[in-house]
C-alpha cells in the first residue's frame, strides 16, 4: 500500500553505515506505527551502504531515497531529510541507534494529545562505545514550562545538556520556522533552543530509545560540523558561539525581563562550556577516569 499523505516522516541522513544500514532500516519498518515515510539522503557513501538502501526500496514503497552526488558535510544532509519531508510529524534518526517498536507509536500519541508541543522524546539507553558502558538517561527538564524563557532556562541549566532529544518527534510545519540548523560549536543545544521558541517539549516516561555514544575531543566534533580540516581555536569558537546565543536571547525574547532572562542562562551555560574545554582532551579524560575510581 502506497501511503500519498503519511502522518508521520522519519529522516535518515547516512554515510558509509555498511552493515548498519540494515539493522536501522529493519528497526523502523517494524515499528508498531506503519504511517510512515522513510527518508534516506546518502552523502555520497564508498562502501555498499547505496546498493543495500536501494535493496530495501525495492521491497517497501515507504521508503524513499536521495543521493548525494559529492559529500555534503553531516549537517546539511541532516538539513535535506527534514526538507524533503511531507508528514504532519517529522524525527531524525541515526544509523547507529536503535527504536523500540512502540517508539514512533507512543510519541505520536502524545503529541496528539498535547496540542502546545512542537517536540516529543523518551527516555533513553547511552552505550559508551570506547567503554561498552551503558547508562539510563531519563531527561526531567521542564521542557514543559509554559513561557519560552523558562524553557530556555530548563534546557540549559540540566547536567548534563539534553542534547539528544534532538531525536525526538516533532511537529513539522511548526518546527521548520527554526531552521536553518546553527553551525556552531553546539549545534544540537542551539537548534533546541531556536524550536523551543515555538512550543513546549514533552514527555514519554519509558525508555524506548538507544543510542551509541562515542566521545569526540573537540577538534574532531568541529570538523564533524564544519566539514573542512581547519578549525578556530576553542576559544574563539565559544566566544563566536555566545555570541550567537546572545543575540538570539535579544531578539527573541519577549520583553526586557525574558530577555534578560535567557542571556542570563545561555551565559551561564557557554561560560560552563569554555572552562570546561579550556582543559585539554587528554588532561580532561585523565580527570573524569580518576573521579570514576574513586566513586568505585
Amino acid at each position: 500500500m502506497v501511503l500519498d499523505e503519511p502522518l508521520v516522516s522519519i529522516g535518515l541522513p547516512i554515510y558509509n553505515a555498511g552493515a548498519e544500514t540494515r539493522k536501522i532500516i529493519e528497526c523502523v519498518l517494524a515499528q508498531d506505527y506503519q504511517d510512515f515515510e522513510l527518508i534516506v539522503s546518502d552523502n555520497a557513501s564508498t562502501d555498499d551502504t547505496w546498493s543495500i538502501c536501494q535493496e530495501y526500496a525495492q521491497r517497501d514503497s515507504r521508503i524513499r531515497l536521495y543521493r548525494n552526488e559529492t559529500n555534503q558535510g553531516a549537517l546539511i544532509n541532516f538539513e535535506r531529510v527534514f526538507e524533503l519531508a511531507t508528514g504532519k510529524y517529522f524525527a531524525w534518526i541515526a544509523h547507529d541507534d536503535y527504536w523500540e517498536p512502540g517508539y514512533i507509536e507512543a510519541c505520536v500519541k502524545k503529541l496528539e494529545s498535547e496540542s502546545t508541543a512542537v517536540l516529543c522524546y523518551s527516555d533513553q539507553l547511552f552505550t559508551n562505545t570506547h567503554t561498552g558502558v551503558v547508562a539510563e538517561v531519563k531527561y526531567t527538564f521542564r521542557g514543559d514550562h509554559p513561557k519560552f524563557g523558562g524553557r530556555v532556562r530548563a534546557l540549559l541549566a540540566k547536567n548534563p545538556a539534553p542534547y539528544s532529544v534532538i531525536y525526538g518527534v516533532y511537529r513539522r510545519e511548526i518546527v521548520q520556522h527554526a531552521f536553518p540548523i546553527p553551525q556552531t560549536a553546539i549545534n544540537d543545544i542551539h537548534f533546541l533552543l531556536k524550536v523551543s521558541k515555538y512550543g513546549t517539549f514533552v514527555h514519554v516516561p519509558q525508555t524506548l530509545f538507544r543510542r551509541h555514544v562515542t566521545p569526540k575531543g573537540f577538534h574532531q566534533q568541529m570538523q564533524r560540523v564544519f566539514n573542512r580540516r581547519f578549525v578556530l581555536p576553542r576559544s574563539l569558537v565559544y566566544v563566536s558561539f555566545l555570541a550567537r546565543l546572545l543575540h538570539f536571547a535579544f531578539t527573541e525574547g519577549q520583553g526586557l525581563a525574558e530577555k534578560l532572562q535567557v542571556a542570563w542562562a545561555v551565559s551561564r551555560y557557554v561560560g560552563y562550556k569554555i572552562i570546561l574545554y579550556a582543559i585539554p582532551d587528554e588532561v580532561r579524560h585523565a580527570i573524569k577516569t580518576t573521579i570514576r575510581r574513586w566513586i568505585k
